[in-house]
């Protein structure tokens, strides 16, 4: 990434994305320009800021047309969180965008030629598709505009949620996110409300410290729910008293565990997981099989099939 003079530049026409969910846009003397939560179609004035990997990249300051594949987001998160890149076109266009993504990484990257392509076979729902989701804690919640410039000097900083894009350290906190069926919002939010009332200590991602530090929580296509909390310290009681909150108080949990990670990451496949709650697996179908799904397991949902791999 490298900064560049700002340059303001009218009428920028937004013609396709990136596989990383950036908008690419052309200028009217042929630039391609980087830009981003733009549709194909959009007519746009920009000023570029930097350029990242040798192309210009540019805010978007002024929408001159709107495109017609241009719909409203659903999530309220939209453009702050990256969970969603392309949440404000038309579904049946972002079918065809994904395609085009995938042609272009065989022909043009990989040099294959394809001779036949089916259409993507679409989702019943765009939303509610993913069986497991992890969420961060931490003591540096990403601030709106008007929280970063008002005076109060009591705004709550601590979160649960998602990595705002480029930002190791801060999170958005998510109120509600239309990624995983219920009760997966409900979870994370009675969650949150406990440790903020019981004065539970956010984890700082930047110095490490903290006793909150992540949960996963797998909902699966019968519905059992399986939870997992990463503390970043072994603060026994707390721990116990949230557990215990959790079992009591929450939506049934099918499955509920536990780690203390003192690392400086959030891997926990390489350490012990304490089973607290209820069964060591929840129960997964597909097709007429049923699968065991512990929480070091993965398992990935496609319409109307899954795929499992089940690690131990």
């Amino acid at each position: 990434m490298r900064k560049t003079k700002p340059e303001y530049v009218e009428h920028i026409q937004i013609v396709d994305f990136s596989d990383k969910g950036m908008s690419i846009g052309k200028a009217p003397d042929g630039r391609v320009i980087l830009m981003e939560n733009l549709v194909p179609g959009d007519i746009v004035d920009g000023l570029i800021i930097r350029k990242t990997k040798g192309m210009p990249y540019a805010l978007t300051k002024r929408i001159v047309e709107e495109s017609t594949k241009r719909i409203e987001p659903e999530c309220k998160h939209f453009g702050q969180c990256g969970g969603c890149k392309i949440q404000h076109i038309q579904y049946k266009e972002q079918l065809i965008l994904k395609q085009n993504s995938v042609l272009n990484a065989l022909q043009r990257i990989g040099k294959i030629e394809v001779e036949e392509i089916l259409p993507i076979f679409p989702a019943e729902t765009p939303f509610f598709y993913r069986n497991k989701l992890e969420f961060t804690f931490s003591n540096k919640r990403w601030l709106t505009q008007d929280e970063v410039t008002s005076e109060d000097q009591d705004i709550q900083r601590n979160a649960l949620g998602f990595h705002k894009p480029g930002l190791f350290d801060k999170i958005i906190d998510i109120e509600f996110c239309h990624l995983q069926a219920e009760p997966s919002n409900i979870i994370r939010n009675k969650i949150r409300e406990y440790c903020l009332a019981n004065d539970y200590d956010f984890y700082d991602l930047r110095n490490h410290g903290g006793l909150m530090r992540s949960m996963m929580v797998k909902v699966s296509s019968l519905g059992e729910v399986m939870v997992l909390i990463q503390f970043g310290r072994n603060d026994e009681q707390k721990i116990l008293d949230l557990l215990n909150f959790m079992v009591a108080d929450l939506p049934k949990i099918n499955s509920l565990y536990y780690v203390v990670n003192t690392k400086a990451n959030d891997y926990f496949y390489d350490l012990e997981l304490t089973h607290f709650h209820g069964e060591p697996h929840i129960m997964d179908k597909l097709g007429d099989v049923v699968f065991k799904i512990g929480p070091k397991s993965f398992s990935k949902q496609i319409p109307n099939r899954q795929i499992t791999f089940s690690i131990p």
